[in-house]
C-alpha cells in the first residue's frame, strides 16, 4: 500500500508516510513523530499570549472593583430612601394627601 509523499497540513504524521507498506497491519506501525519546530517562535507566542492573558486580566479585575464599588455606593443610597421613606411614612396619616399641591 503506497501513501502520498507529502505529509499532512498539521504538525505530525506518521514514520511510514511517504513510503509503500506491504503486508503488515498498518494500525500496528503507525508511531508518530513530532515535527521539530522552532522553539524560540512558540516562546515568542507564548509570551505574547500571556501578555494578553495578563492585560485581560487586569481589565477584567478593574471592572469588576469599579462594579463593586458602584454597588456599595448604589446600596447606600438605597439604605437613606429607605430610612427617608420610613421616617416620613411617620411623619402623619394621610399628610401628603391633605397637602395642597403648590400650583394653588
Amino acid at each position: 500500500m503506497c501513501w502520498p509523499t507529502l505529509p499532512p497540513a498539521t504538525r505530525w504524521w506518521p514514520r511510514w508516510w511517504g513510503r509503500c507498506r506491504t503486508g503488515s497491519s498498518i494500525l500496528r506501525s503507525v508511531e508518530f513523530l513530532a515535527i521539530p519546530v522552532n522553539t524560540d517562535d512558540r516562546f515568542i507566542d507564548l509570551e505574547i499570549k500571556l501578555a494578553m492573558q495578563e492585560d485581560l486580566l487586569d481589565t477584567l479585575n478593574r471592572t469588576v472593583y469599579e462594579q463593586s464599588r458602584r454597588i456599595d455606593q448604589l446600596e447606600a443610597m438605597l439604605a437613606k430612601l429607605a430610612e427617608h421613606v420610613q421616617n416620613n411614612a411617620h411623619s402623619g396619616p394621610g399628610t401628603i394627601l391633605n397637602e395642597r399641591p403648590p400650583h394653588y
